[in-house]
């Protein structure tokens, strides 16, 4: 395979990527123009590499487009680590809520069959 055609086939990639998240009834023309917002190259430009369409990549025109794509890759990583610690944030309060409640029915149950509490006082002998 020819460098050039694995350079068209990586602006491709890279243009498609840049358009995501694709949303409910999105056409392709809508995420051409989000992925051209995004790597900062015009319309035309965008929709070339996205059907790879006479694609002659000039150098600084791929290393624009993969300094791009580390940045957008870096901006997804800070969402999904935020994201990630939201959930886990939530699973533990969660978590914490249920073993209060278990405790509660546990002290609930003793009382109503006469066992101590566990109050941590002893009775004198």
């Amino acid at each position: 395979m020819p460098d050039t055609l694995i350079v068209a086939i990586e602006m491709q990639s890279i243009t498609r990527r840049a358009a995501e998240p694709w949303l409910p009834g999105d056409s392709v023309k809508a995420a051409i123009g989000r992925a051209a917002r995004a790597l900062g190259i015009g319309y035309r430009r965008a929709r070339s590499f996205w059907y790879c369409e006479n694609v002659s990549v000039r150098a600084f025109e791929a290393d624009q487009l993969r300094s791009a794509e580390l940045a957008m890759l870096a901006q997804r990583q800070r969402r999904l680590t935020h994201e990630l610690a939201t959930i886990r944030a939530r699973l533990d309060a969660a978590d914490e809520a249920e073993a209060r409640a278990a405790a509660d029915r546990a002290r609930r149950e003793a009382a109503s069959s006469g066992e101590p509490t566990g109050s941590g006082r002893m009775k004198p002998l």
